[in-house]
């Protein structure tokens, strides 16, 4: 008697960096390979949330440390200038200036630090790949 060959179905399903090969031989398998390709679509929506919260993040960073830098170099601007002409209050725009200077070193701080937290977020940013 000559045995027959079953054909087997294979999908190749890549998630970076682990490749995975489910085989389809019954038809229950069929439903786990579709619950595995839902919880895929599922995974790759989340990271794409992701990165879009990331860039709204890194924008949100930006316009924060621009607005920061308008209100400090017009602190100073005005501190300087009244500096010039009443000498009477001199030592305490030098204090103004010292703390605005101060401020605008932390403000930096802060947002050099929200970068770099964000730069490595350890976030899977690659696509999620799926072969037939």
């Amino acid at each position: 008697m000559k045995e027959k060959k079953k054909t087997i179905n294979q999908w190749m399903v890549q998630i970076p960096p682990i490749p995975i090969t489910l085989m389809n031989g019954e038809s229950e398998n069929i439903d786990e390979y579709m619950e595995i390709i839902t919880k895929l679509r599922k995974a790759k929506y989340q990271v794409e949330a992701a990165e879009s919260l990331k860039e709204y993040c890194t924008d949100l960073i930006q316009e924060i440390k621009y607005r920061f830098n308008i209100a400090t170099s017009e602190i100073v601007r005005l501190a300087s200038e009244i500096m010039l002409n009443d000498w009477e209050n001199k030592d305490k725009l030098k204090t103004i200036l010292n703390r605005s200077a101060n401020l605008q070193e932390y403000c930096n701080d802060v947002v050099y630090t929200l970068r770099s937290e964000i730069e490595h977020e350890n976030l899977c940013l690659k696509k999620y790949c799926i072969i037939y």
